[in-house]
């Protein structure tokens, strides 16, 4: 009994179909369920032509979410959540205090 060819490459091409579709929505989970990284990060905080920002060493941070005015010039501890801006890191703050050695 000889096989026919013609009977298998359907059945393969829905095969590779629904192996590429289950991949494609795993993938698609996994990128919904990806959730944004908290970070801390300490540093002076500084006012700016454009707002107010924190400098750690050669990077500078834009902070956003907060009043900052009370904490101009000093050593600050910022927790939050940082992303990419057009001129450098944002951190959206959630928690801000005054750093002071020894704590």
């Amino acid at each position: 009994m000889e096989r026919n060819p013609r009977i298998y490459a359907p059945l393969v091409l829905i095969l590779l179909a629904a192996f590429a579709f289950l991949s494609i929505s795993s993938d698609a989970a996994t990128a919904k369920d990806v959730k944004p990284r908290t970070s801390t990060i300490m540093g002076r905080l500084e006012q700016s032509n454009t707002g107010f920002v924190i400098k750690r060493g050669k990077t500078t941070y834009g902070v956003t979410g907060q009043d900052f005015s009370q904490f101009v010039g000093k050593k600050v501890k910022v927790r939050g959540t940082v992303s990419k801006g057009n001129k450098g890191p944002v951190m959206e703050v959630t928690k801000i205090e005054e750093y002071k050695k020894g704590k």
